[in-house]
């Protein structure tokens, strides 16, 4: 049990990280990421790729291109909090998780 909850924690924990990167590095970050997922895959094996990256980093990705309207300052700062929410968001969902780990197994 102690393994899946370890195993829960970093799923959760990955996209936060890497928003958090995008936060501090800002776009060579961001272009380290764009290098790891294709644009349009064509087989499956790059479909597969692409879509595994983006379900475990995309967030950062994700809120640096919804937020690129803004300016420098205000940009940093919405992902500042949009980061803090998602954290807090995660921790919640972590404890829900093991609370029904800890029912069914205990």
């Amino acid at each position: 049990m102690e393994i899946v909850q370890g195993l829960v924690a970093y799923v959760l924990g990955i996209p936060i990280v890497m928003s958090m990167l995008i936060f501090l590095l800002g776009n060579l970050m961001v272009d380290h990421f764009k290098l790891g997922i294709f644009d349009k895959p064509y087989n499956p094996l790059t479909r597969v790729i692409t879509y595994i990256s983006l379900c475990f980093f995309g967030w950062g990705l994700y809120l640096d291109k919804k937020l690129s309207k803004y300016n420098w300052f205000l940009k940093k700062l919405l992902m500042l909090v949009a980061n803090f929410i998602a954290f807090w968001v995660c921790i919640i969902i972590y404890y829900i998780i093991k609370y029904f780990l800890h029912v069914i197994f205990l």
